[in-house]
């Protein structure tokens, strides 16, 4: 493994914000510009050796990471745990639904919640466009919609994937979105009214089933994982600039991760598994700190903790589920294998949800199973868990909740949303959102669903500073 501070492949173009070309007409300059440098149809291969941030003059003011605790400002939440403390409807009517959104495009982008708005990305796969998008959380209306990019979608794209599937991140002053597109990774800052900030293209990334990695926040920058087959790393680059911090290269495998940071024995980690390993980096430096092989070459689930354990499990070709100490040793592990779901944590207890719908229950410390149940269905989703559940959702378009009981499976409801399921619910204050796949008046389309309470508490304690 490498890593730099500076990063040699790696430079910054600061272009003032009154003379900003719009997205699309970057991208036309750019690529006409990379296609006589490098000539048209070449294979993705290694990252870019020209990679550019278009910034403005002056780096935008972005505060320390302080929401309020009911907010579900990233991936799987602010903890990117997928547990909120909460207590959404466990069961419900139609009487209990707030509102029901009709979402341009497509795409497995899971929502976010940041006071008043709900926050997704979309994909438009007739006209090529990828887009961020607003939603007004009391009412369920577009409040608005930015496109970022117009053509140059990916072809090597899994069945089972979209061209929309990464989650955004958000601080509570700009947001930050990940997009595969013309065979690059890029990130991209947008404030809270859907004005592009800055933009980065990260590198060249070489499909074999698409992308969909999400970023996480720490402290003043934004990080995120670039797995590949042509060559991947795990990325920082500063929150108000979009300046690459570090780099640090990953090996030359298709996995799909979500890195996240956690803090153990007063220690930040930045965690990836996948790529045959499980590994931590330094969040400051990128400086790995530790490797440890026997996770499968493919992984999709987020690690989790239980405070003291690393877990994670994968995936493709292997099958394995794996608890490691701090300092990357192993605890215990199992051949059972959560491929694209992660797992999650509540009260000592892991609990897993398999890709083909068998449910599993673990003392986390030790490994111990305590029970194990085929639940029926498929999953891809990732549950969530508030108020002593733990919600699930099917490819098919079912919800069923689940008491989270280390004793026994308890199904206390089940009910069908959709067609298809394949964006994880998000969980804020006392309502639940989902995306799901449905109709709008006989036609396909993404449907968003509030269930419960969608009003934002009024009184509020902010959640840690991240």
């Amino acid at each position: 493994m490498s890593t730099g501070s500076t990063p040699q492949r790696m430079f910054t173009r600061c272009v003032p914000a009154s003379k900003w070309l719009d997205v699309p007409q970057v991208l036309t300059v750019f690529l006409l510009a990379a296609a006589l440098m490098c000539g048209c149809g070449r294979p993705a291969g290694p990252p870019s050796a020209n990679a550019v941030t278009i910034a403005p003059a002056q780096p935008i003011e972005v505060a320390d990471i302080v929401l309020p605790a009911s907010d579900w400002p990233a991936w799987r939440g602010a903890r990117q745990d997928g547990c909120q403390t909460s207590s959404p409807p466990a069961t419900w009517t139609d009487a209990d639904i707030a509102w029901k959104a009709v979402l341009p495009g497509r795409g497995h982008s899971s929502p976010i919640v940041i006071g008043d708005g709900i926050y997704l990305q979309t994909a438009d796969e007739e006209k090529q466009i990828q887009s961020v998008l607003k939603l007004d959380r009391a009412t369920g209306k577009i409040v608005w919609t930015t496109d970022l990019f117009h053509g140059g979608f990916e072809t090597a794209v899994h069945h089972e994937n979209s061209q929309a599937s990464s989650t955004l991140a958000g601080d509570g002053t700009l947001l930050y979105s990940a997009f595969l597109n013309s065979r690059k990774a890029w990130l991209t800052a947008l404030d809270l009214q859907g004005k592009t900030v800055w933009q980065t293209e990260l590198g060249n990334f070489d499909s074999k089933f698409g992308f969909s990695a999400s970023p996480t926040l720490h402290e003043d920058r934004v990080l995120l994982n670039v797995d590949h087959q042509g060559g991947g790393y795990a990325i920082a680059v500063g929150r108000s600039d979009g300046a690459v911090v570090w780099e640090t290269t990953r090996p030359a495998r298709a996995s799909y991760a979500s890195g996240r940071v956690i803090e153990l024995s007063g220690k930040s980690l930045f965690v990836v598994p996948g790529c045959n390993e499980f590994a931590a980096y330094d969040p400051a430096t990128g400086k790995e700190l530790w490797s440890t092989p026997g996770l499968a070459e493919a992984c999709v689930g987020t690690v989790v903790t239980d405070g003291n354990l690393l877990f994670a499990s994968g995936g493709y070709p292997e099958r394995i589920t794996q608890a490691l100490r701090p300092d990357g040793s192993v605890a215990w592990d199992n051949r059972n294998k959560v491929y694209v779901p992660s797992m999650i944590v509540v009260d000592g207890h892991l609990y897993a949800i398999d890709d083909d719908g068998v449910a599993r229950c673990y003392e986390a410390a030790t490994g111990k199973m305590k029970w194990q149940s085929r639940m029926g269905g498929n999953f891809r989703a990732s549950p969530v868990a508030a108020g002593g559940h733990i919600y699930t959702l099917d490819m098919g378009g079912q919800v069923r909740v689940l008491k989270a009981d280390p004793e026994a499976y308890q199904l206390v409801f089940e009910t069908s949303l959709g067609k298809e399921g394949f964006a994880s619910p998000a969980v804020s204050g006392n309502a639940i959102f989902f995306r799901v796949r449905g109709d709008d008046n006989g036609r396909p389309a993404d449907l968003l669903y509030a269930i419960g309470t969608v009003t934002p508490p009024s009184a509020m304690e902010p959640a840690a500073a991240n």
